[in-house]
Order: C-alpha cells, then structure tokens, then sequence
C-alpha cells in the first residue's frame, strides 16, 4: 500500500517526466524544422549555382561558334 507521500511523489515523478517527454519531442521537432529549411536553403543555393553555370556554358558555347565562323573566315 502507498503511503500519500509516496502517491504524490510518484505523481509528481510521472508530471516531470511527461513534462521532459513533451519538451524533448518540441526540441526535436523543430531540430527537424531546421535542418529541413537548412536544405531547403542548400537546394536553392544550388539551384542557382546550376543556373549560372548553364549561362556560363551559353557564353562559352557563343564564343566558341563565333571563333569556330571567324576560322572558317579567315581560311
């Protein structure tokens, strides 16, 4: 048989730990949110990195037929 102040000790144990359980689960939840926007961010970054590249490798493309012509010209 409990005692009363082994019953309130035991409740108060219970309330701590549920307490700790529901603040760990809303840490770890919004670790998650920021990891999840931090990808997002490194997604964007990248998207824009392959956009200038492409750009990058249009100009090249340009100035390698514009030189491939001038070639052609010249002979």
């Amino acid at each position: 048989m409990d005692l009363p102040h082994q019953h309130s000790r035991r409740a108060i144990q219970e309330k701590f730990n549920k307490a700790r359980e529901d603040f760990l689960k809303t840490e770890l939840e919004s670790e998650n949110q920021r990891l999840k926007q931090g990808h997002d961010d490194e997604k964007n970054d990248l998207k824009a990195e392959i956009e200038l590249l492409k750009e990058e490798i249009a100009i090249l493309k340009t100035a390698k037929e514009k030189a491939e012509l001038d070639l052609i010209v010249e002979q």
